[in-house]
């Protein structure tokens, strides 16, 4: 009869982002002996943030865009809690919850991605629709559908997710309404998607212009009313619905944590996504904040990251030396 290894250690893997799902499927792949997997997750199924567009659009159905977290723990051999952490206990080694008891762990890997700053902007609580959580924009965007498409379209937000959305509400709302909205983009940066090569820009903002999308770079909202947005200048658009593309901001119990943060509350690491204050915890995605090498909160680094994290957990456990 065949046995497990002894249980020589407990890592926790806490949320279900794209990197944590990599790591998962590394010890699905490749399972280490003695190391007792746990995930804890407030979702049951994970969505992937860069097919979210063309969900939007009709191309992809919501099962197409979303991963089976429970299955996929199972796969690694891992135990799987549904439930939202409260908080992080990192001198007890304890996740925390508001309902159920701690969960204890020797290494934890943190991976549960940012929340909508609704406080950076008047009325954006009452009055707009964030894009993440995803699974609640999924919801509020069935609701503004099922009353009627809405004919002036705001997108807080010039970054990649933000133009991607514009051009999928463009197509949608053409085949599914038989005209396009008239869709408004603000910007707080100088040009749009300033991370890009400006000859890349410049044809995204062609690519919007085509389909009728307004760009209001170096524009921040201030306040958002129901019908209608203003910003800092006092400038005043009328819109018949918010869509919240920009920043997010981390979890207020994490600065409760004994964790290094950045300047923003963003769980602070280093180039191994190790944390800077306690070396058995790990990072990744829009959580955490390379100190050395800062990056946007984008889906893409989070999934470029989640072989990184996978190995060095594993390196972690091993007592070996960990890869940048």
């Amino acid at each position: 009869m065949q046995t497990s290894a002894p249980v020589s250690g407990e890592l926790v893997l806490l949320g279900g982002g794209h990197a944590q799902v990599a790591a998962l499927k590394s010890f699905a792949m490749r399972p280490l002996p003695g190391l007792r997997l746990t995930l804890v997750c407030r979702d049951i199924n994970t969505p992937y943030s860069g097919m979210l567009p063309a969900f939007v659009e009709g191309v992809w159905s919501e099962r197409d865009i979303h991963i089976d977290l429970p299955k996929l723990a199972a796969m690694a051999n891992a135990r799987f809690i549904h439930a939202e952490a409260t908080g992080i206990d990192t001198d007890d080694k304890r996740i925390l919850f508001a309902d159920r008891p701690p969960v204890k762990f020797d290494m934890l890997s943190v991976n549960i991605g940012g929340r909508p700053n609704l406080a950076a902007i008047d009325g954006a609580a009452q009055h707009a629709v964030p894009v993440k959580p995803i699974s609640r924009f999924q919801h509020r965007l069935d609701e503004l559908v099922s009353k009627g498409y809405p004919r002036r379209i705001a997108i807080i937000g010039g970054g990649a997710a933000g133009c991607e959305l514009a051009l999928a509400f463009a197509r949608r709302w053409l085949r599914d309404a038989g005209a396009r909205p008239d869709i408004f983009i603000f910007a707080r940066s100088a040009r749009l998607v300033p991370e890009m090569p400006p000859r890349a820009a410049r044809l995204l903002h062609d690519a919007l212009r085509d389909v009728g999308c307004t760009v209001q770079c170096g524009a921040e909202v201030t306040t958002i009313e129901d019908g209608a947005l203003t910003l800092a200048s006092g400038d005043r658009f009328e819109c018949d619905a918010v869509f919240l593309v920009s920043a997010v901001a981390p979890p207020a119990w994490l600065a409760h944590s004994g964790l290094t943060l950045d300047a923003a509350g963003f769980i602070a690491v280093g180039p191994h996504l190790q944390s800077l204050s306690h070396d058995f915890v790990f990072a990744a995605g829009d959580i955490a904040a390379l100190s050395d090498d800062p990056r946007p909160k984008s889906g893409v680094y989070a999934v470029r990251a989640g072989p990184v994290l996978a190995e060095n957990l594993r390196r972690f456990a091993t007592g070996q030396r960990l890869r940048r």
